[in-house]
């Protein structure tokens, strides 16, 4: 949903079943977390997996450039995507 309004795509979304990663960082203005728990809950896939990268877990708080271009980003937030992605 964006602005309130539904989403449209929905319907195809909750129908697709392929493997999908939801990563967020817990400060991000743009894809807050609660939003990507959304995202995460409304898929059909079977193979999904949600990570909220946050400071218990992952040292710092994340925004969402931080995910891909922060310093921490290569040590941190990488290897959680690579490795997820090579298991697939």
């Amino acid at each position: 949903m964006g602005a309130g309004e539904p989403f449209r795509w929905a319907p195809a979304f909750e129908a697709l079943d392929v493997p999908l990663l939801v990563a967020c960082g817990d400060a991000d203005p743009l894809v807050r977390p609660a939003d990507a728990q959304r995202c995460f809950e409304a898929s059909g896939s079977r193979d999904k997996q949600l990570v909220v990268f946050d400071p218990f877990e992952h040292q710092v708080h994340w925004g969402h450039v931080d995910l891909i271009l922060g310093r921490l980003a290569p040590a941190v937030v990488w290897p959680v995507l690579t490795s997820w992605m090579a298991a697939r």
